[in-house]
């Protein structure tokens, strides 16, 4: 480990499942660990959210560095709030991903940047409403407006025993075009192919002057596989996504076990 560890510069950290445990909050131990560490290295966020959403836990840290939000879609600076790049669906891929929800009925969303639109109100929206912990946009007949809308994101939820049928059909028709990622046991995310988390931490690394084998990334779940792939030390979390463990170079113990600080405490 000490071979592979004695060059980071960078930690690049999954939000949910990984800095977050199971209560939705970064623990005592996992806070004072990056805190103690971020005088020599640089701590970045990658997340599915919502800029509004995640860059309260940056702030709760004292961080101020770049964010990768959506999914990598986005890269935001967090010590001026400003978005430095972004990346938007095409309005046809839009359109087809729509349909295809409307066909097979499952719930669907349109993401843009830090405002989210829906058809009308449900659980679902509730529910993703309570994690970014704003109101999102009920449209009426939402399908026949796509075109007013520069999509960030799409994300569609279901419960969670349909989810894989339903992220096979999407990964099978539109993986040429779009990245396609499940993020949550009921949550689909759909973005333009040149959007995922690898293509937001190499914006970040160029900015920051710091080469992808400098890197070291934490994750949970399979819309982390390109960032663990692409970084230097892959770690994923204890209570990761099977694919994720055996893609990684380390597993760590479980977000609810410290598992981000247990591993700064041993490699950094």
């Amino acid at each position: 480990m000490a071979k592979c560890t004695k060059n980071i510069k960078l930690v690049a950290l999954d939000l949910d499942g990984t800095l977050l445990n199971s209560e939705g909050k970064i623990s005592l131990r996992t806070g004072d660990a990056i805190r103690r560490r971020s005088k020599n290295y640089i701590f970045s966020v990658k997340t599915g959210r919502m800029y509004c959403a995640g860059v309260p836990f940056v702030k709760m840290l004292g961080l101020n560095t770049y964010m990768g939000t959506h999914n990598g879609a986005c890269v935001y600076d967090s010590a001026t709030d400003k978005c430095v790049y972004s990346c938007s669906m095409q309005p046809g891929d839009v359109e087809s991903v729509v349909l295809d929800c409307l066909k097979r009925g499952i719930y669907f969303q349109l993401v843009v940047n830090d405002e989210f639109y829906f058809r009308e109100h449900c659980r679902y929206s509730d529910f993703y409403s309570s994690i970014c912990l704003k109101p999102g946009n009920a449209v009426e007949n939402i399908e026949n407006r796509l075109r007013e809308y520069n999509v960030t994101k799409i994300i569609l939820m279901a419960p969670e025993g349909d989810i894989p049928a339903h992220y096979s059909y999407f990964k099978e028709k539109y993986s040429q075009e779009l990245g396609v990622v499940t993020s949550r046991a009921q949550f689909i995310e759909l973005t333009d192919k040149r959007a995922d988390k690898k293509s937001s931490l190499e914006i970040i690394a160029a900015r920051y002057g710091v080469g992808l084998n400098e890197i070291m990334a934490f994750g949970d779940q399979l819309n982390d596989l390109s960032m663990l792939e692409g970084a230097g030390v892959g770690i994923a979390m204890g209570n990761a996504h099977p694919e994720l463990k055996k893609k990684a170079d380390i597993v760590t113990l479980s977000n609810d076990e410290d598992g981000v600080a247990y591993m700064l405490e041993r490699l950094l």
